[in-house]
């Protein structure tokens, strides 16, 4: 399975919105919060326990959102990212 660093930025604006460890080939629909590898604002999460306390993704400079809070097959928690709101690269 292929391991990449993923750089996400707002459609938007341009600012850099998240870095995510990604596994897999395929499109990127959702993030795992336990793969995010910055910024620390975002490694934080990894300490949420419920979808509850879960804020939306949306980005640092402008407040555009980005992901909406999801459980993933009923164990992790994770982001459903709206499709058009960032662009991706390669770390």
């Amino acid at each position: 399975m292929a391991t990449k660093i993923l750089s996400l930025t707002c459609s938007q604006c341009g600012a850099l919105v998240v870095q995510y460890k990604k596994q897999g080939s395929g499109a990127l629909i959702q993030l795992i919060i336990d793969r995010i590898q910055g910024p620390p604002s975002l490694v934080r999460l990894k300490a949420v326990t419920s979808k509850s306390e879960l804020p939306s993704l949306t980005c640092p400079e402008c407040g555009f959102l980005i992901g909406v809070p999801m459980n993933h097959e009923g164990k992790s928690l994770a982001y459903r990212l709206v499709k058009g709101s960032f662009r991706r690269q390669i770390s």
